[in-house]
């Protein structure tokens, strides 16, 4: 969806099409008048000015890995990922724990995913196994397939403000009851 005009004094939005779905919005929660549930809806922003698309080829997307490792030659290889308003689309690999952005065995650095959208994504939306020192903030994971995000033998992670919706049944095989935030097709907000 495109903005044609945001009217900053109203807070009104016209956008160049119509949405797909209905979105009803009011200025107040609606929770006292159906049962504690708010009946707003919420449109987010899956765009950033800075885009990394992983192809559409074969159905596999793209990766971020982040790792260290021991080369052959006994050397010692450390990975560090800070992401800042980035947009992922088509990342990770169908019917595997293999994320858009994932780190494994990320130990000796901190590692940042602040203002991003991850959406579209062939798998997982981000997926941590024995690694440590990670901040996820302020991102929306939006439309990945089996968990939104997983973690799994970490430390030390902060996870906040995260928007995380629209979870994809995984159609194609078993899930492998890896842990991870799932919300099976709804909407859920982590702080």
């Amino acid at each position: 969806m495109l903005v044609q005009s945001y009217d900053s004094a109203t807070g009104v939005v016209t956008l160049q099409t119509a949405l797909e779905n209905y979105h009803w919005g009011a200025p107040e929660s609606t929770a006292e008048n159906y049962n504690g549930v708010d009946m707003r809806g919420e449109v987010v922003s899956l765009t950033r000015n800075i885009q990394i698309w992983g192809e559409e080829v074969d159905g596999f997307g793209g990766q971020i890995l982040t790792s260290d490792i021991m080369e052959f030659d006994g050397s010692f290889r450390e990975g560090e990922t800070h992401l800042d308003s980035v947009e992922l689309q088509f990342m990770g690999q169908p019917d595997t724990e293999k994320a858009a952005i994932r780190f494994e065995n990320a130990l000796t650095h901190s590692h940042t995913i602040e203002n991003c959208s991850i959406h579209n994504s062939k798998a997982w939306g981000i997926n941590g196994f024995r690694s440590m020192n990670l901040f996820i903030d302020n991102n929306v994971i939006w439309a990945s397939v089996q968990f939104a995000v997983g973690f799994n033998e970490v430390m030390a992670v902060t996870f906040n403000n995260n928007y995380v919706g629209h979870v994809i049944v995984r159609l194609t095989l078993e899930a492998k009851g890896m842990g991870g935030l799932d919300t099976h097709g709804g909407v859920a907000v982590c702080s």
